[in-house]
């Protein structure tokens, strides 16, 4: 009679790769409570408080005029490029979660950073 070993894994000491949501240069960022005249993307300010929070699919991180999901990237900690449509989408000129994310950290300074947040997928 042959015994099988079976192997699991303790995740619970895992780490997900932080990834950085990064807008491309040329794009006017702002952050603010409903979309702002003049800026091409407005974040929703709301989301500095949920550092540490999984955020759900569906859930509006801003609002965006003429832009599409092109103008946004991932980067991983080695600055590896990840099409950010995986994550989010454009709906109405809202820009909407596509899969649950945590969110790492909403830096202050978005404007000149052009990095939105950081994030983990969930």
């Amino acid at each position: 009679m042959s015994t099988t070993k079976l192997h699991a894994v303790d995740t619970s000491d895992y780490v997900r790769p932080t990834l950085r949501l990064i807008v491309d240069e040329s794009t006017a960022v702002q952050v603010g409570d409903r979309p702002i005249f003049g800026s091409q993307i407005t974040i929703r300010d709301s989301l500095a408080s949920l550092n540490g929070k999984v955020l759900l699919p569906g859930l509006i991180i801003g609002w965006v005029d003429y832009v599409e999901t092109t103008k946004f990237g991932c980067l991983t900690s080695e600055d590896h490029y990840i099409d950010a449509s995986k994550f989010l989408y454009v709906e109405k000129n809202q820009l909407v979660l596509a899969k649950p994310i945590k969110l790492i950290h909403f830096p202050e300074d978005i404007k000149s950073s052009k990095q939105i947040f950081s994030f983990c997928e969930a």
